[in-house]
């Protein structure tokens, strides 16, 4: 247990261009540290290859007469040159600013699998923020990690390098690449469409949307808490991913696929939200996406019944969302269950969601 320190709880290295060391920090309690200095937080890193893992880390505290809030009171800050820090399965919640910050230049931080909670109290600082004071920090994978509660994003790509601030909020999609950007400011992704289909065995999430910028890979979340940030045209806000869904890939801007959600305990009729990071195989990891709302499940068994609307294709082809043809004739022929399905007819494509 390490608490109460009036500077920083636990710091690895003292200046930028520290030594590569290997330092593991595992299932330790650091909490209630930074009390007493302007720039101080639980867990600071200075320095290569630390691993901080499986802790409980808690309650930074902070000097209200810091003279830069924008990098005091985190979790865990990683400085100047941190690069391939690994901070795995660790429990964050209550600090004064921020989660996690990573700043100053750091590249090739992993961030997976943490419980990011609650962060914030003293400035409304984001679950994890990438920023670029001090030098462009990248190559920072954020991944299946679960976000609530936080006073600011779940995840903030603060391009501002700005005093006073605990993140810039919503970084708009803008379809470039901007190297000299925290995470290169890779857009986050649409979800186009979801739905949810139950059957007696199985219950599943069906889901396709967009990702640009560079983007091999998507993770698909249930939304905890939905913050109503929002950039030009959005309406649903940027909630913070509570539970991590599943992930798909991305082939030619898009992306599409079943995701089981059995075993998950949610109850599925009840109004629930998705939101999406996108993920580059250099792992530049964005913000997460606008709000996507569910609608009510479909019961998979349930008959068809064909629409009206679509009696005029005439001959089609009927594909599964997983790409099997599975018929073609006349679409009033067409004899199915409640699910999503791809038809082909007069040289275009048709997404469709047939209900009973």
């Amino acid at each position: 247990y390490v608490g109460f320190l009036g500077t920083h709880g636990v710091k690895f290295g003292n200046a930028s261009g520290g030594p590569t060391n290997g330092w593991v920090l595992d299932s330790s309690e650091i909490f209630g540290s930074g009390w007493n200095w302007d720039q101080a937080d639980n867990i600071n890193v200075y320095t290569r290859n630390i691993t901080i893992r499986h802790n409980l880390i808690h309650s930074s505290d902070g000097s209200s007469a810091a003279s830069d809030i924008r990098v005091f009171a985190s979790g865990i800050e990683v400085r100047y040159d941190g690069d391939s820090a690994k901070i795995y399965e660790n429990t964050i919640y209550n600090n004064a600013t921020k989660g996690i910050f990573v700043d100053g230049s750091s590249k090739y931080v992993e961030i997976v699998g943490n419980v990011i909670f609650g962060n914030g109290w003293r400035l409304p600082g984001p679950g994890v923020g990438v920023g670029e004071r001090g030098g462009n920090s990248k190559y920072v994978l954020i991944s299946r990690n679960s976000f609530s509660g936080n006073r600011g994003l779940a995840i903030d790509l603060d391009s501002t390098g700005a005093s006073g601030s605990a993140g810039d909020g919503v970084t708009c999609n803008d379809n470039l690449r901007q190297a000299g950007n925290p995470n290169e400011l890779i857009d986050y992704p649409y979800i186009d469409s979801a739905r949810v289909v139950i059957s007696p065995s199985d219950t599943s999430l069906y889901v396709w949307g967009r990702a640009y910028t560079g983007a091999d890979s998507v993770e698909i979340y249930l939304v905890s808490t939905p913050d109503m940030f929002n950039c030009s045209g959005e309406v649903n806000g940027h909630g913070e991913g509570g539970l991590f869904l599943g992930a798909l890939r991305v082939v030619l801007n898009g992306f599409s696929g079943v995701i089981s959600l059995n075993g998950f305990g949610v109850n599925w009729f009840s109004p629930q939200m998705l939101t999406a990071i996108s993920r580059d195989n250099q792992m530049n990891t964005s913000e997460f996406s606008q709000n996507y709302p569910l609608p009510s499940p479909l019961n998979f068994g349930d008959e068809l019944s064909v629409s009206e609307s679509f009696k005029n294709f005439g001959n089609v082809s009927i594909y599964s969302v997983d790409g099997r043809l599975i018929y073609k004739g006349k679409f009033e022929g067409f004899k199915g269950k409640a699910g999503i399905y791809f038809i082909k007819t007069r040289g275009k494509t048709f997404k469709v969601i047939m209900q009973p």
